[in-house]
C-alpha cells in the first residue's frame, strides 16, 4: 500500500502521475512542473496543467530547484531506520549492515536471504 505524501511533499507531486519522484524534472514556460517520465509519455507537447506549447522534448527546461527539494526531503532506511534524505538512501542501501544478504552458498542453489 503506498503511503500518502506528507504536507512538504504535497507541492512537489507530478501533476500527472501525482508521485515525488527522484530525478529529472521538466517545467513548462509558466513555471508547472512534472517529472521527466511523464514529459516524455505525454500524447501532446502541451503542458499538462496549463496547456502552453512545450516544444522538442530534448529541449525541456529542467527543473533544477524541483530536483534538489525532492533529494532534500527525509526518507528512512527500510532495513536499520536511519534517518537519511531521499539523495542519500540508495548509497546508504548498499552499504547498511542489516540489509538481506543472499546465502554464500547461492551459486550452488540456496535461496535463502536474510
Amino acid at each position: 500500500m503506498a503511503r500518502s505524501p506528507s504536507r512538504r511533499e504535497e507541492h512537489l507531486e507530478c501533476p500527472v502521475c501525482t508521485r515525488v519522484e527522484l530525478g529529472v524534472h521538466h517545467q513548462c514556460r509558466e513555471g508547472h512542473v512534472f517529472c521527466a517520465e511523464c514529459d516524455g509519455q505525454l500524447p501532446s507537447r502541451v503542458c499538462p496543467v496549463c496547456r502552453v506549447p512545450l516544444g522538442e522534448l530534448r529541449k525541456a527546461i529542467r527543473s533544477r530547484e524541483r530536483e534538489q527539494h525532492i533529494a532534500a526531503l527525509p526518507a528512512e532506511c527500510a532495513h536499520c531506520s536511519s534517518p537519511l534524505t531521499r539523495s542519500e538512501l540508495e548509497d546508504h542501501a548498499r552499504i547498511c549492515p542489516r540489509r538481506p544478504r543472499s546465502c554464500s552458498g547461492a551459486e550452488a542453489g540456496c535461496s535463502w536471504v536474510g
